[in-house]
């Protein structure tokens, strides 16, 4: 039998511990740098939203959320994200929190209620929905897996993201550099021909009947009735120029469909029709995402009861 050499086994044992250090080092500095304000235990009075929000929307909503107390939600994707919180909550008279993801969809809407419904009684629930998100085959749950890492703390605390958003803020309020940017390379114009031309053959090309997400919603719906939570579906409008492409791609006829089936579940508001807003580029930013001051009128005849565009 060979004999035990301390020389072999102290080396490896130095290095182990060298990590844990650098690793434990590394979880304490996230944890009170707090990038994504999740703990909110020391006050640095540093700007972590400009970053760390579009680092990732789904740990900064998350996060956001397990601190706030509003009975009013909105879940959807970039389309419901731009509908301003404030307005809603002036309107209704009752604290609102906004809860989409940009570049989400109709799933991580889904797991972002029932972990809503999980932290507290709600009054009133809007789901943004469109063409894009009523589609089975976009069905990627970011949301569900942003909730595991952000419910486990030490997961959370080591996290690679966490580390880099921590990185980044810590750059951006000491030397005042922003390295998340969401600025297109182009033009507003070249970009209005570019999302026409490419973005509905990688979002419509590949097109499923949301069954799955349908029953899904349907559960939702259920919940909701069940548990005397008001329920909106909304389907937010887009420049006519892209509601044109979905003829191009057949869905039309599906799209239609999953509309009706909505209409089944619950009240469903409908501005994504050729339109006083739709046919109008000045409303739009880009032929998918209104213009804050259109998100504001969206966001008025939303929580009025008088007659509007909505059909």
């Amino acid at each position: 039998m060979k004999k035990f050499d301390q020389k072999e086994w102290i080396p490896g044992l130095i290095n182990a511990l060298l990590l844990a250090g650098i690793l434990v080092a590394i979880a304490g500095v996230n944890f009170v740098v707090d990038p994504f304000s999740l703990n909110r235990r020391y006050d640095l009075a540093i700007e972590k939203e400009a970053v760390s929000f579009k680092l990732s929307y789904y740990h900064w909503k998350l996060a956001q959320f397990k601190n706030t107390t509003a009975p009013v939600v909105l879940f959807g994707d970039s389309r419901t994200n731009a509908l301003p919180e404030d307005e809603i909550a002036r309107e209704l008279g009752r604290p609102t929190y906004n809860f989409a993801f940009g570049g989400g969809n109709g799933f991580d809407a889904v797991d972002a209620f029932w972990f809503a419904v999980s932290q507290r009684k709600l009054e009133r629930v809007y789901v943004g929905l469109n063409a894009l998100i009523l589609n089975d085959h976009n069905r990627v749950r970011r949301a569900r897996r942003s909730l595991e890492v952000i419910q486990d703390p030490l997961r959370f605390y080591m996290s690679p993201l966490v580390t880099q958003a921590t990185f980044k803020v810590l750059l951006f309020n000491f030397f005042g550099v922003n390295l998340v940017t969401e600025k297109p390379p182009m033009s507003e114009d070249e970009f209005w021909q570019y999302q026409l031309a490419t973005a509905p053959g990688q979002m419509f090309g590949d097109y499923a009947y949301p069954d799955q997400l349908l029953a899904e919603l349907s559960g939702v719906a259920d919940y909701c009735k069940k548990n005397g939570i008001d329920l909106t579906f909304m389907i937010l409008p887009t420049h006519v120029d892209l509601q044109a492409r979905r003829e191009d791609f057949g869905i039309v006829s599906g799209y239609r469909r999953s509309i009706r089936a909505l209409r089944v579940m619950g009240e469903v508001l409908d501005w994504d029709y050729p339109n006083r807003i739709t046919r109008d580029r000045r409303s739009f930013d880009d032929p998918f995402h209104m213009t804050p001051a259109t998100a504001r009128e969206i966001a008025r005849e939303l929580t009025s009861e008088g007659n509007g565009l909505a059909r």
